[in-house]
């Protein structure tokens, strides 16, 4: 008897985002129980909806980010085709006017994140933000980054300084403009 194959982890969340725009496209309930997926008094009604999507509901390192990322892009599913492609510290950097930009309170509180819930409920408005300024994040490699947390402290806080580097990266903010909502394509 062969086991299941398990897509390597970059696979696995872009396969995830990708089931999560098709479902909700084809399906408004499936969408509206998981536009409360991110909200902890909510929730309850979107686990059906992870099992079904391959979610270990009973893990929090794996519910949280999954279910976080479910819930935003849930919230955009009938504006999208696919996954964005900004980075979350160019959409953040994007997000702001230049002079709050040079020493974001948001950023900073999103690298005082010590847990993956708190990250998860510091990201919760961060992408109700990104998504109200037409930004097309890149879901997947967000949840990836997310995830990284289990792999220790190290993984983790390279992870943070992907973010900042993105975030401070004036060309490839200024650049990536015309990328807003590329996900339309």
């Amino acid at each position: 008897m062969t086991q299941p194959h398990t897509p390597p982890h970059d696979e696995r969340e872009r396969q995830f985002v990708a089931r999560v725009l098709e479902k909700c496209k084809k399906d408004a309930g499936f969408a509206a129980r998981l536009r409360r997926a991110d909200n902890p008094d909510t929730e309850y009604y979107a686990l059906g909806d992870l099992c079904t999507l391959g979610i270990n509901i009973e893990d929090d390192s794996e519910r949280l980010p999954f279910a976080l990322i479910a819930a935003s892009l849930s919230r955009d599913a009938d504006n999208m085709h696919a996954d964005g492609t900004t980075k979350i510290g160019t959409a953040l950097r994007q997000c702001l006017p230049d002079e709050e930009a040079e020493h974001s309170p948001r950023l900073r509180r999103l690298l005082a994140c010590e847990s993956m819930k708190e990250t998860c409920q510091i990201l919760c408005p961060m992408l109700s933000l990104i998504r109200s300024k037409g930004i097309y994040l890149n879901h997947a490699a967000l949840l990836h980054d997310i995830r990284s947390m289990r792999y220790g402290k190290d993984a983790w806080q390279k992870t943070k300084r992907r973010w900042v580097s993105d975030f401070y990266r004036k060309d490839d903010a200024s650049e990536k403009d015309g990328e807003t909502r590329q996900g339309e394509a």
